[in-house]
């Protein structure tokens, strides 16, 4: 996590109509306070948030805290890390150090399959491309052969771009389908609010003697934290629950955070990696 001035402005000027301007100057307010108590502050935060029947975790989670800040949070333009005092910039730490928590305990060292698991809706546990049937007034329209949905409605040049190149790719790609109609979602955490992020694209790759890979593909010419926040949790967290749960196949999942030019080098590496949940 990056803390810059467009987060906070460290300094502000108010001048009013009438009278003396005044001068607020947050960041050396920020810095009379003690970083170990802003981390305690966050700990107790994180606690509150994802452990609310674990108070004993508070000690431990103190020391994974301190090592975050230490570690993985950094700033620029002389901003304090004491800002996450306040509680906006809190609640993303906490939404950072609780994926990151995530996904260690979804890898086991004992060999089993760990305990993270997805939540299914019972009435609808799956979908499928077959069920997409909808309308479009569109003139950005991409006739497909490998998808059983007949065009794709791109929002971008890059996705076309994207489109494109999967087309022509039939010796891995078995399908895909761009997620327009789907309804395919993962939900996530972002400033302690709950939202659903839909992803651009899935493509199912394969090879010989391989089992399939489900490709979950984000084409994302501009990223921000909150773009950070779905990667991170359909990554770390999504992807391990579901593919634990051994009855959906495999799934990754890949963020092309620039003009692909490295679609296919980048496809046949998922080929060639290792099956890890």
């Amino acid at each position: 996590m990056e803390l810059t001035p467009d987060d906070v402005p460290n300094v502000t000027e108010s001048e009013p109509l009438i009278g003396e301007g005044i001068t607020f100057d947050l960041r050396t307010d920020a810095e009379r306070l003690r970083l170990k108590s802003v981390a305690f502050d966050v700990a107790g935060l994180l606690l509150r948030q994802k452990f609310p029947d674990q108070v004993w975790r508070y000690p431990e989670l103190v020391r994974i805290t301190e090592a975050w800040f230490d570690q993985c949070l950094t700033t620029r333009g002389k901003t304090p890390k004491q800002y996450l005092k306040w509680q906006p910039l809190a609640l993303r730490a906490v939404g950072k150090i609780w994926n990151a928590l995530v996904g260690s305990l979804a890898e086991p060292t004992d060999g089993s399959r760990g305990l993270l698991l997805p939540i299914l809706n019972p009435l609808n546990p799956e979908g499928s491309t077959r069920h997409v049937d909808f309308t479009t007034c569109k003139q950005t329209l991409i006739r497909t052969t490998l998808s059983q949905v007949n065009y794709v409605v791109f929002d971008a040049n890059w996705e076309a771009g994207f489109t494109e190149r999967l087309e022509k790719l039939g010796d891995i790609v078995l399908a895909y389908v761009k997620n327009h109609g789907l309804m395919f979602e993962v939900p996530y955490e972002y400033g302690g609010d709950a939202y659903r992020y839909r992803p651009d694209f899935i493509v199912r790759l394969g090879s010989e003697g391989a089992e399939p890979l489900n490709l979950i593909v984000e084409v994302k010419g501009q990223r921000d934290e909150k773009d950070a926040a779905k990667a991170d949790t359909t990554r770390n967290v999504w992807r391990r629950a579901v593919n634990n749960s051994g009855r959906f196949g495999r799934w990754a999942f890949e963020e092309f955070t620039d003009i692909p030019y490295d679609i296919e080098d980048r496809l046949r590496a998922h080929l060639r990696a290792p099956a890890v949940a």
